[in-house]
């Protein structure tokens, strides 16, 4: 499943993060890491961006970044 498919309040761990180098560190420090957790709080008015929690930080996050994020619920 990919973070843009997770329903609202929804946790779930970060399996695979497929971006480009410098976005996958700029993720990092935000909290955005292969096997953390995310939760998905809610979307805009249009789906885009998506608002996101991670290690305490909110994080808006444009669709297709959120795309590329592998995560699984339930766990």
């Amino acid at each position: 499943m990919r973070a843009d498919q997770l329903k609202k309040g929804d946790i779930a761990r970060i399996i695979h993060i497929d971006v480009e180098p410098f976005l996958k560190k700029r993720l990092f420090f935000m909290g955005v890491h292969e096997g953390g957790r995310i939760r998905y709080i809610m979307s805009s008015p249009f789906y885009d961006p998506l608002l996101f929690m991670a290690a305490g930080n909110w994080l808006l996050l444009r669709k297709d970044i959120a795309k590329q994020i592998e995560v699984e619920v339930g766990q």
